[in-house]
């Protein structure tokens, strides 16, 4: 053992020798003990070691305060326990067995002022004995407290103390060892019956003298052998509490006064104030439970007082018959004002106060830092060289182009240059999600860039935040800026909510139109989409959204590259099919009708699937691909043909000539007009007769044959991920493609891709260092995600303001259900609408549904993975960092280098960039919690009690006011309540009547509070502002109005002119972030 340790083996006074691996630290006197159940009087519990042994203290202040107190236990908690007689017959059957009063026992209570006489009378009584350790006494139980499973007594070493009822009868005992303090005889840390009684409560004590003389008065005194000794020295009757808990045990405690009361024809309880108990605020809060208690029954309650302000004065047990003689007996109030008057008892409050709103370090939630791995080789290059760059990868070879280029480098700019000649191709896509309104002028019209655009029911145009607009679907039923490209929208979108394969393409959809030749050549309200798609893919140069360019199999991509801007973003891997309770219904009415036989074969599987529709799951983001797959059967043996034939779509409802013999593609365009329905016919028709496609698919990943197929359950939709390769293989019979995203790796991109790391040839721009953009990050807000208290809104509120206030060209980009100046995912990435930003908050951490990402890192690896898989978790936490770069590269600040330039991140998720750590409450005092103004309050009251002798008292306000002390007291302790609610129990909503008076006070209020310099001042304004000018139900709302800085310097006053008792509610209660 270290040297700066010392064994204790039997003698640790926190676990009275039970174990043998005890220690104590010479240097600071800390005791490391593994009895975690240990109750020790006199020491103070201060946390666990880096081993797991709890460390104790010497309790200086309190040594007759418990720590870990024992607490009532409710009867169904209490392990089997003797009745109350039982336990006094075998306690005193200890006693008279093996029981006595050893020398040094007898010496020691001598000492204490007992006469021999005395000490002889009180082990008669089996008040006292030297506890008997490991004895095996016959007629006593393992039920006993003290006692092992083996009825032998435990290994105690010390003066056994009785604790008797109003009637005598032993309730428990406490030991006094011979070095150390008080603690419990009890059996619970050990297994078997701790102390509590019967009726769940914690023993105390009545005791009485040999010869007790006349009194008016029932004593109180802490401890048990504190008022043991009080009694014979005084000849008064007494009742003891382990620290002066008498309100923890309130049922023995009023069965005990009252009959004491019949007995001594009495209601006067005199409490016996321990040495420093106006000092300790510990000690003040038992005593103050327990007069209120006292009080509520009916009894007068009085302090016997001589003088004990501070600990070096005696205890009633100490104290002589002169100094008791000289003792007066004061009231509650009188104790009360004592205590008040001890110069640091309030500083002491407030300081307790502070320690305990100070928050305590917590670890950052989620996903931590992980650095990313970068295996190959970058090629850096200057600017002017990008174009050369790439053609030079081409040339060699290379067909995957990585350029991790730095946001606002100029990626897209240089793209808008390029032609096919350059690069030895016929044609150039340009692929981003939002090709219809390029930012870079290189990549509009005017260069020969051609728009591929999709199906569409009609396009509108939307004014961004910058002023500009930007073209974008419109909702069904809304006025549209652009004509519908196809009047068949509503049935596409049906059948691809039906997973029918080749749902939008010309051969399923168009041959059946009455448009299609119009179509083909012309473009108008309806129709154009066929001939619009025909025009852009006969240009060199095309601008499109990845989902729209024909499959690798219709169109021969060998002579074309590719200029894929975000893959991190919209290169896709998978596709998800979401299933409903509705389609399971519909797919037992589709089998009952058409395949009873495999419905029968198939209903193990089908039950277990409605009962998962049954259940319900209480995770956040529900059931994860396991968890989905313990609930379902072994699969019988199925053959994939059959069951893709039995559940076919039927289709034929879009030939309506079929039934005549005839197909109606085939028919001339007039023909075909007589058969003409509506769009929205078709879709209806869709939506009742076509089934939709998932159950193939559903049972080939219960049998483990699709790679990394994923099944996730949430909010009662199943939903089914699987591999979608039609990205993959267009980038694989490309000629080459050059991938522009600052975000991601060559790994990431590698497992996209499924190909080897090797094959990517990755470059970018050399980093230029940029000193005009600062970032900051503050976390004291949360995480910031969809779901918000009312709280959080109102300091995100506060901060947004602050910073506009500074620069009005301030932009927020949050989630787009808070309908911000831009969304996540949609502004984060190649737009450019805040270049005229200066200052950017950033709201909340981009992070999708985690289930939904667990399924898309699945799909991409081809294996299933868990929350816990490490991959994982860096390949998340490096997704949703990617999207937070993104964001703040939207300032462009190499393009700005004159320009001062900040982004502000709110959210606690872990960065890995070079951020100033921020409070809220840091950059306005606006946006500070509840905690934090109470917290500046009261450091600004310890400065002002520390520096002055003075402190304005509640007598002065009353005589400056024109009102009483008392009501003084009560009305400022009520505002001070009422202000530090963290539950605002008092606040309501306001009506708009209540509000308009209350608006016409605050600004009064505010400057009334700001023209008051002292804390008299500020105490009398506050008695007129909330005392005087308003009702108790107004004054929540009134504080909500008032700016944080007066409400800190309201907090001030009123602290200041607290008195410590009133101040215990705050002790209560836990302050909220608010």
């Amino acid at each position: 053992m270290s040297r700066s340790f010392r064994s204790l083996k039997g003698d640790c006074p926190i676990c009275q020798g039970d174990r043998k691996d005890c220690r104590e630290n010479t240097a600071t006197h800390i005791i490391h003990c593994r009895d975690l159940n240990a109750t020790p009087m006199g020491f103070r519990f201060i946390g666990e070691d880096a081993i797991g042994f709890s460390m104790w203290v010497e309790d200086s202040e309190n040594s007759a305060t418990f720590q870990r107190e024992p607490r009532r236990v409710e009867r169904s908690q209490l392990k089997q326990t003797l009745s109350i007689e039982e336990r006094d017959r075998q306690f005193r059957r200890i006693c008279q067995s093996s029981g006595y009063l050893s020398t040094r026992h007898q010496q020691a209570l001598g000492k204490r002022g007992l006469a021999p006489e005395q000490i002889e009378w009180v082990h008669q009584q089996g008040l006292l004995w030297t506890w008997a350790a490991d004895a095996q006494i016959p007629g006593i139980t393992a039920e006993l407290p003290g006692v092992t499973s083996c009825g032998h007594l435990r290994r105690y070493r010390g003066i056994a103390i009785a604790i008797p009822d109003i009637n005598g009868r032993i309730l428990g005992a406490q030991i006094k060892p011979d070095n150390g303090k008080y603690f419990w005889v009890s059996s619970e840390k050990i297994g078997g019956v701790g102390i509590n009684l019967p009726n769940g409560e914690v023993p105390i004590g009545v005791y009485r003298s040999k010869e007790t003389v006349q009194s008016s008065e029932i004593n109180l005194a802490e401890g048990f052998l504190k008022p043991l000794i009080a009694a014979q020295r005084f000849g008064l009757l007494f009742i003891g509490a382990a620290g002066g808990q008498w309100a923890r045990s309130p049922q023995l405690f009023k069965q005990f006064l009252d009959q004491t009361a019949v007995e001594l024809n009495t209601q006067v309880v005199v409490l016996n104030a321990d040495a420093g108990a106006v000092q300790n605020r510990d000690v003040l809060r038992e005593y103050r439970l327990t007069w209120e208690l006292l009080q509520g029954w009916g009894y007068t309650v009085q302090i016997r007082w001589w003088g004990q302000v501070t600990k070096a004065a005696c205890d009633i047990d100490e104290l002589d018959s002169v100094g008791f003689n000289k003792a007066q007996l004061i009231s509650v109030e009188a104790f009360e004002a004592i205590a008040a008057e001890q110069e640091n008892l309030l500083i002491q409050e407030l300081k307790h106060l502070l320690r305990r709103l100070t928050p305590k370090p917590k670890p950052a939630r989620g996903f931590q830092p992980t650095p990313a791995l970068q295996a190959t080789a970058i090629v850096e290059y200057e600017s002017c060289d990008r174009k050369q760059v790439w053609q030079q990868a081409v040339h060699q070879g290379y067909r995957y182009i990585l350029d991790q280029s730095g946001t606002g480098s100029g990626k897209s700019y240089t793209t808008g240059q390029l032609s096919p000649e350059e690069f030895g191709v016929r044609q150039l896509f340009y692929l981003s999600n939002d090709h219809r309104n390029p930012t870079t002028e290189t990549l509009q019209l005017q260069n020969g860039w051609i728009d591929l655009e999709a199906r569409h029911g009609g396009l509108v145009t939307k004014t961004q935040p910058d002023g500009s607009e930007r073209l974008q679907r419109a909702s069904a039923g809304a006025a549209y800026t652009v004509a519908p490209n196809c009047n068949r929208n509503q049935l596409i979108n049906v059948l691809r909510s039906k997973n029918v394969h080749g749902a939008d393409t010309a051969a399923l959809i168009c041959g059946t139109c009455p448009l299609k030749e119009s179509c083909t050549h012309a473009q108008g309200n309806g129709y154009g989409f066929l001939n619009q798609r025909r025009i852009a893919l006969s240009s060199p140069k095309v601008r499109s959204h990845p989902d729209s360019l024909a499959p690798a199999i219709d169109y021969d991509y060998t002579t074309v590259l590719l200029a894929w801007d975000e893959p991190g973003h919209n290169f896709k891997v998978s596709q998800k099919i979401q299933v409903t309770i509705s389609d399971v219904e519909a797919l037992l009415a589709h089998l009952l009708k058409h395949c009873p036989q495999l419905l029968e074969v198939l209903s193990p599987l089908l039950i277990a699937l409605l009962d998962l529709f049954s259940g319900a799951s209480d995770r956040k983001f529900g059931l994860t691909h396991d968890e989905v797959i313990s609930k379902f059967p072994q699969l019988p043996t199925l053959a994939p043909m059959l069951l893709e034939q039995a559940l076919q779509p039927t289709l034929s409802f879009l030939n309506t000539t079929a039934q005549y013999g005839a197909d109606l593609q085939d028919l001339p365009r007039n023909l075909r007009k007589q058969f003409l329905e509506s769009d929205y016919t078709k879709a209806e028709q869709a939506q009742q007769q076509v089934l939709k496609q998932w159950f193939s698919d559903f049972v080939l990943i219960l049998q483990g044959k699709i790679p990394g197929g994923y099944l996730s359950f949430h909010r009662q939709s199943l939903t089914m991920t699987l591999p979608d390769p039609r990205h993959r293989s267009i980038v694989a019979a490309a000629k080459a493609t050059v991938f522009l995203d600052a975000t991601l790796t060559p790994e990431e991109l590698a497992q996209k891709l499924n190909c080897s790391i090797d094959q990517i040839f990755v470059c970018r721009e050399q980093t230029k260092v940029s000193n005009n953009l600062k970032l900051f990050h503050i976390t004291d807000l949360g995480r910031m995600g969809m779901q918000r208290g009312k709280q959080q809104e109102r300091r995100l509120a506060a901060l947004v303001d602050h910073y506009r206030s500074i620069d009005p060209t301030t932009k927020v980009i949050d989630f787009k259900k808070f309908d911000a100046d831009g969304a996540h995912w949609r502004d984060s990435r190649g737009v450019n609408t805040f270049l005229q930003t200066k200052t950017l908050i950033i709201v909340g951490a981009p992070c999708p549904n985690l289930t939904e990402m667990l399924a898309e890192y699945s799909v991409s690896i081809g294996d299933i993975a868990t929350e816990a898989t490490p991959e994982f978790q860096a390949w998340l936490y490096q997704t949703i960092q990617a999207e937070l770069i993104q964001e703040i590269g939207r300032l462009r600040s190499q393009r700005r280098p004159t320009e001062q330039l900040q982004v502000i991140l709110i959210t606690d998720f872990p960065i890995d960039l070079a951020a100033e750590p921020l409070k809220a409450s840091e950059v306005t005092l606006e946006a500070a919690t509840r905690t934090e103004r109470l917290t500046a309050a009261i450091k600004q009251a310890v400065e002002y009690l520390q520096l002055t002798d003075q402190k304005p008292t509640q007598d002065a306000i009353a005589q400056r006011v024109g009102v009483s002390q008392g009501y003084i007291s009560r009305q400022f302790r009520k505002l001070l309540q009422t202000l530090l609610d963290p539950i605002d129990r008092t606040h309501h909503e306001a009506s708009s009547e209540e509000i308009a008076p209350i608006e016409m006070l605050i600004p009064v209020a505010d400057q009334a509070l700001a023209d008051s310099q002292t804390p008299i001042q500020i105490l009398e304004t506050l008695h007129e502002v909330f005392l005087s000018w308003s009702e108790p139900a107004k004054w929540v709302e009134i504080w909500r109005h008032l700016p944080s800085p007066t409400q800190i310097k309201a907090l001030f006053a009123l602290l200041l002119v607290s008195k410590p008792p009133e101040l215990d509610f705050l002790r209560n209660e836990r302050m909220s972030s608010g």
